[in-house]
């Protein structure tokens, strides 16, 4: 299996936002099959350049920890 570059990881992070609104990092973790590390160092970037939001709650309504989801700005609409 041939490892995906950084750029078609941002672009299939931001495809997925734009389909399916605001993600956990977990999620999109288990939906790009990628690590969670991975997703994090990319979503930093996009948020450097504001393609991206991140959003951070105190509790998850599920697991009751803290938990960080990311939202697509305008700009990373515009982006795609």
């Amino acid at each position: 299996m041939k490892k995906r570059s950084s750029l078609e990881l941002k672009k299939q992070i931001l495809k997925h936002l734009l389909k399916n609104g605001d993600t956990s990092f977990k999620m999109l973790e288990i939906k790009l099959k990628t690590s969670f590390r991975s997703v994090k160092i990319q979503c930093e970037e996009l948020k450097f350049f504001g393609a991206v939001e991140f959003i951070y709650q105190d509790k998850n309504i599920h697991t009751g920890r803290p938990s960080t989801s990311v939202k697509i700005t305008n700009f990373g609409r515009g982006i795609l």
